[in-house]
């Protein structure tokens, strides 16, 4: 369940881009590379954080091809050298406002809504699963800061929360 509550960073993307236009069709935004690094922390039943890490994301945005990649690293090390480090690679299919997505190594898919005009949503909703456990996300872009929270339950029932918060960086 550890690793499945700490790779769901950031279920969407979102762009700084907007589309233009050139004799009356809508162009899409140019493939872009985002960054950015942050915390994620375990909430306990009191609100109390039990546990925190630092993650980084580097998140590839092709608009024409309709594809958002999340690569995701979680660290007990701020430079992600020292310490044991998890690695995600999560692929994502954009439809309208929709998004399908999928771990490549199978250790959860799910759907989402998005928020905004598109490749330049401000939000975005998931529910992902992994066997019983579900994890359900409320994720927002303000700027250049990245926040989301999610609910993990098992069964049904709430068994953690992670509040996650990142910043827009240069790319490692």
């Amino acid at each position: 369940m550890k690793r499945f509550a700490f790779v769901l960073c950031s279920v969407a993307a979102c762009s700084h881009h907007a589309a233009t236009k050139t004799t009356g069709t809508p162009t899409l935004p140019a493939k872009q590379v985002q960054c950015f690094v942050g915390t994620t922390e375990r909430l306990g039943p009191d609100g109390n954080v039990a546990k925190s890490q630092h993650a980084r994301v580097i998140r590839t945005l092709d608009p024409a091809a309709g594809t958002i990649r999340e690569q995701v690293d979680v660290s007990e090390d701020a430079d992600f050298t020292a310490a044991k480090t998890e690695s995600f690679d999560v692929g994502f299919t954009v439809s309208g406002q929709a998004f399908t997505m999928k771990e490549a190594h199978d250790a959860f898919s799910g759907t989402g809504t998005l928020v905004g005009q598109p490749w330049q949503w401000t939000s975005w909703t998931s529910l992902s699963t992994m066997g019983p456990i579900t994890v359900e996300s409320a994720d927002a872009l303000n700027g250049d800061e990245l926040t989301a929270t999610k609910t993990i339950k098992q069964n049904g029932s709430t068994v953690a929360t992670t509040r996650e918060t990142y910043r827009g960086t240069s790319c490692w």
